[in-house]
């Protein structure tokens, strides 16, 4: 009975929304496995160079230069313009805290077993909502902690 309403559902879905829904799919199944084979890759490089700070600055760099030629291909709208006190007061505390994630990423592969990088990393999700929950006083509804 599912089967037939998803369906029913699928063929009364114009051919934009259809084409939406498939690069949606495309996307992430193409994050899913870049995300899944970037940490046995770092994990070889890191294992052959243990320099992990300086794979991440090199991730950084590669990421600023190709980004604009993705955005550009895809044509994804232009980001909105920020005031330069927004830069210094949100995106640099953000900007860092993403190289501090990423420095501290590549050391744990570099140290520990992929398998166990991951198992922390599937973690994460729980660890956030414990912080948001004492730091930010955030009260979660009962469907996402019983997730946990």
């Amino acid at each position: 009975k599912r089967l037939f309403k998803l369906i029913s559902i699928c063929l009364s879905i114009s051919m934009t929304d259809r084409n939406r829904a498939t690069k949606i799919v495309v996307l992430c199944t193409a994050w899913y496995a870049i995300s899944s084979s970037q940490n046995v890759i770092n994990k070889k490089l890191l294992n052959s160079h243990p320099l992990p700070v300086t794979v991440t600055l090199v991730h950084m760099l590669t990421i600023s230069l190709c980004l604009p030629f993705v955005i550009k291909v895809w044509n994804v709208a232009p980001p909105p313009v920020f005031s330069p006190s927004y830069y210094l007061k949100v995106l640099m505390p953000l900007s860092l805290g993403k190289l501090l994630a990423s420095v501290t990423a590549h050391v744990s592969l570099w140290k520990v077993t992929v398998s166990y990088a991951h198992t922390v990393k599937a973690l994460l999700p729980l660890f956030t909502v414990i912080l948001t929950r004492f730091i930010l006083k955030e009260k979660h509804p009962l469907k996402v902690r019983s997730f946990f």
